[in-house]
Parts: C-alpha cells; structure tokens; sequence
C-alpha cells in the first residue's frame, strides 16, 4: 500500500495494517482443467424508479455438480483488490456442496485485475461514502440475482481484503439482506461500528492467516471483538503459517462455514486443523 493509502485506512478508523502491499494479490493458483464454467451476467440497472444505484456484472458458478435451474443456497463473493470475479470462482473448487455462488466484479481497474475503489486523491470520509454507494450497488445485485435464480434461505455474503471489508459494512447497515456473512482476511473500520447492534445483523465469521502480511490478524481479531462488544453474533479463527490468502486449512474452514448457512442452528467444527479460535 502506498502512504496516502495507509493514511486514508487510519482515517477510516482500522486497526494496524501493514504496508508490505496491496490488500489482493493479483493471480491466485492455478486450477484444475475440470472446473466448472461459470455464466457471465451482465447485470442492468434497476428498472423501478427506487433511488438505488445501478447493479453490478457477476458470474455463476454452480458447485457440486448442481443442475442449472435448482434451487440452491446462494452465495455472494466479493474478490479482494488486484483480482477479479473470475479468479475469485477458483476458491471455490472442492466446494463439498450443491450451491450457486454469484462473483460479483467491483468497478475499477486495478493494473490486471479490479478493485472496490480507489485511495487515490481521496480523503477518509470521501472513501466511506464511497463504500456505502458500493454496498447499495452490491445489494441492487443481489436483488437481481435473486430473482433470476431459484434460491433456498437468504443468500450469505463473503468477501476477501477489500471485498471483506465490504462484508462487514453490508452486514452491519443493511443487515436483513443476508443471513450470514464471512469475511477473510478483512477489517471492519471504526467509522462503521454502530453505538448499538442493529436488529437482524447475521452471524458473522471472521478466518484470517495468522502470517498476513497485509492486513495485521490483530486487526480483524479487534474488528470481531468490537462486535461481540455489541453483542452481535461473531466468531474469530487464525490459521497457523496463512499468508494473505485463501488456502490451506482456511480454504477448508472457508468452504465448511459457508455451508453451514444450508444447515440451520449447524455449528461448523471450531478443531479444523490449523485453526485457533480467540
């Protein structure tokens, strides 16, 4: 991250973050030739006359061998900064259950990939302002989607780096939209904790590699404190040796919570290896 980035990420109210790059590495592993092939939808502004902001591209993936036209749990995908929505699918390989994940493309170009927004020129309050015309756009999307496909239960939303950060201002400020929320190597910032836990906020699950470089684990560890402070639904686990990254045990523990959401008061396993629940 450059300074101006870090300055704007202290105004915005995170803990520390460190300045060793940018919130999303670029490319993520390569994959297997036997992935599924996901549907590119370009998604169209809402035609109502609500004030709400145009939705956003996505791509389907249906995992598991689902058939097309099934109604399935959803899930919303927000790809960290640097990558993509196609990239971020490749998460999902081995996914252990029939589900429909909506990747959705954030709208700036960033080098090889996308971002959420910009740091650039901007100040703390402008970049929070920003965020929030994001989650509205999200949302727009969502909407979308869900009417376009059969759907079991409300969608759950996960987000990685900037995508998590996403997560959690989406979970708090429009919190019946979703029923659960994973945020994975994220931050909620301070500027968006509200003085009273508002009523539906879903359960939300923070994973984070207990060797992120990026986004300090200390960071995300408050961020989930400061919720249970409130008395929301929240949980924290640190994957030993984890960069900042989906892999290892956390791309397990990734798949295993996500799940649960098709499984009413399932709890997932806390004794995943390489996890340590705080």
């Amino acid at each position: 991250m450059t300074p101006r980035a870090i300055a704007l990420l202290a105004a915005l109210g995170s803990a520390s973050l460190t300045s060793s790059g940018a919130c999303s590495p670029s490319a993520p592993p390569a994959t297997s030739p036997s992935a599924p092939a996901p549907e590119s939808v370009a998604a169209s502004p809402a035609a109502d006359e609500r004030p709400i902001r145009p939705s956003l591209p996505f791509l389907e993936l249906r995992t598991a061998g689902a058939a097309e036209g099934a109604e399935l749990p959803m899930v919303v995908a927000l790809h960290g900064r640097g990558s993509d929505e196609a990239r971020f699918l490749r998460f999902f390989e081995g996914y252990p259950d029939p589900a429909r994940v909506i990747s959705v493309q954030a709208p700036v170009d960033e080098g090889n990939g996308r971002a959420w927004w910009s740091f650039r020129g901007k100040s703390g309050a402008e970049v929070a302002a920003e965020m929030r015309g994001l989650a509205e756009r999200i949302i727009a999307t969502t909407e979308q989607a869900l009417e376009r496909f059969p759907t079991r239960g409300r969608p759950a939303l996960t987000g990685f780096s900037q995508g998590a950060m996403l997560v959690y201002l989406i979970a708090l400020e429009h919190p019946r939209v979703f029923g659960r929320a994973v945020s994975v190597g994220g931050v909620l910032f301070d500027r968006f904790v509200p003085p009273r836990l508002p009523a539906g906020v879903p359960p939300i699950v923070a994973l984070h590699g207990g060797r992120d470089p990026v986004i300090a684990p200390s960071s995300e560890r408050r961020s989930i404190a400061m919720l249970q402070a409130l008395g929301a639904d929240a949980r924290y686990r640190e994957f030993e040796d984890v960069p900042h990254w989906i892999m290892g045990a956390l791309k397990v523990a990734f798949h295993e919570e996500l799940a649960a959401m098709a499984a009413p008061g399932a709890t997932p396993r806390a004794g995943a290896p390489g996890a340590a629940p705080r």
